[in-house]
């Protein structure tokens, strides 16, 4: 999985999670959000959302690989894409360039396990994807 994030408030009602994808593939493959295939234990979230909270999701693609990042059960806003910034783009996938950056912003308004992951299979297979909850 992508590991443990940090959530910092940086403005009034905008908590950021910030994010870097690095091409490692060491990193031991999960089976999706729900179980270990070998252990059957189930995967803990590692971020953890607050209910009608407004999130935005930093993040830095630090290799030449493109990923179609994909955020399952929420609709986002792309609010900035290589410097540059946007407005009113409604996406659940923004495709992150190599060396690219990113800025994402979305509401937790829809409550349960949430997956963030990238899109191509083998960066899925090889753990690539995390787990939002809610508390």
């Amino acid at each position: 999985m992508l590991g443990r994030g940090h959530i910092e408030r940086v403005a009034e009602r905008v908590w950021e999670i910030r994010k870097t994808f690095r091409n490692d593939m060491r990193v031991p493959a999960r089976l999706y959000a729900d179980e270990d295939p070998m252990t059957g234990e189930v995967a803990p979230a590692s971020f953890h959302l607050k209910e009608g909270k407004r999130y935005r999701i930093r993040m830095h693609n630090a290799s030449d690989d493109i990923h179609p990042i994909h955020l399952h059960r929420h609709s986002f806003e792309l609010t900035k894409i290589s410097g540059r910034a946007t407005a009113g783009i409604l996406k659940d996938v923004v495709m992150l360039g190599g060396y690219q950056d990113a800025e994402i912003d979305f509401v937790a308004d829809n409550p349960g396990l949430t997956l963030f992951h990238c899109h191509q299979q083998l960066h899925m297979d090889f753990g690539f994807m995390t787990l939002f909850d809610y508390v």
